[in-house]
């Protein structure tokens, strides 16, 4: 059984070709514009390089945000396309579950104690989300300014509790967050990396997928998250 996987939420385009084992084709581009145009060229390519015809697809994953609002909107029109025209299901993937499995997944990181998420935005305000050790949400994901990061982080470390930053947006957090752990040791670690269509096949989600979707026809289970409001919104008047 196949599947196909899509990203265009941020500043990349991203796209997976998988069976429930091994990925056979993935193909991943960094760009801050011009989504819209580059992501059917690239499922087409995608699906050549792992010698796979639509009409074997058994499910399309869709990335559902936090993210850009063009960038979502086109991936989920590729996607629902695709579902819609094989009769198959679609499925949306938070992107902050996406990245945190990947990051607790990967056998190159040690396990932490919190793991604090940060995806670009392109505005003043990032998306944020932070996780215990039991996976369990102790900052719910929103957009906050840096200093609302760094102030609802403190209030909630430990001394002597491990650290991980991931997401795009990281980067930004970096100085601050050491700054706070410092006085506790090392205790501090990174993953700097934004979402990528491959890290669905990390989440507990995709392999439930293998085992709903194969008798399934087009359902349609995505409501996009982008988590904070527009900036342009229609007159009242």
């Amino acid at each position: 059984m196949r599947a196909i996987l899509i990203d265009s939420s941020a500043s990349a385009c991203s796209v997976c070709v998988t069976t429930d084992k091994v990925v056979t084709g993935h193909n991943y581009v960094s760009m801050d514009r011009r989504h819209a145009s580059a992501i059917v060229p690239m499922i087409k390519s995608t699906m050549e390089d792992a010698k796979t015809h639509f009409e074997e697809l058994r499910f399309v994953a869709v990335t559902k945000g936090p993210g850009s609002f063009t960038g979502l909107r086109v991936s989920l029109a590729a996607a629902k396309a695709i579902a819609l025209s094989n009769n198959i299901p679609l499925f949306g993937v938070s992107c902050f579950d996406a990245i945190a499995s990947r990051v607790q997944n990967s056998r190159n990181l040690p396990p932490t104690d919190i793991l604090l998420i940060v995806i670009e935005s392109k505005r003043e305000e990032l998306y944020v989300e932070c996780r215990d050790k039991r996976d369990t949400k102790i900052i719910e994901s929103q957009a906050l300014s840096i200093p609302e990061i760094v102030g609802r982080f403190e209030s909630l470390y430990q001394p002597g509790e491990s650290v991980r930053i991931a997401g795009d947006a990281g980067v930004l957090l970096v100085e601050a967050v050491g700054e706070i752990i410092k006085p506790n040791g090392p205790a501090f670690t990174e993953d700097l990396l934004g979402v990528d269509a491959l890290d669905i096949t990390t989440t507990k989600e995709y392999w439930d997928l293998f085992n709903s979707a194969a008798n399934l026809g087009y359902t349609y289970q995505v409501d996009l998250n982008y988590l904070r409001k527009p900036d342009v919104s229609i007159p009242k008047k």
